[in-house]
């Protein structure tokens, strides 16, 4: 299973907090970057603690991101700018080192 790049993690995080509502606390932020950006084989739905108490769940689904719940609409329109923005890097530097 692959795992999105540490960056887009912190990015995909920070949009949680401001669209969202997820956690600001260090601690929830920690365990959703090492969650989607350092373990290959980590969980694959993974529930946001939040501070209006509703549910939202960040879904990892193959290779797409998306977030269930209140607020997703625009959060999943950002999430697909930023994986596919790291996906292109990720490409390039592939290719340049061949």
């Amino acid at each position: 299973m692959s795992m999105m790049p540490t960056s887009a993690a912190e990015k995909i995080y920070s949009i949680l907090q401001r669209y969202a509502e997820a956690s600001p606390r260090y601690y929830d932020s920690e365990m959703f970057i090492y969650n989607f950006g350092v373990v290959p084989n980590g969980l694959e739905k993974f529930r946001l603690n939040c501070i209006d108490g509703k549910r939202r769940t960040f879904i990892k689904d193959k290779n797409t991101y998306r977030l269930e719940g209140h607020g997703h609409s625009k959060v999943n329109t950002i999430i697909k700018k930023i994986i596919g923005e790291t996906s292109t890097i990720i490409k390039d530097f592939k290719v340049s080192e061949i």
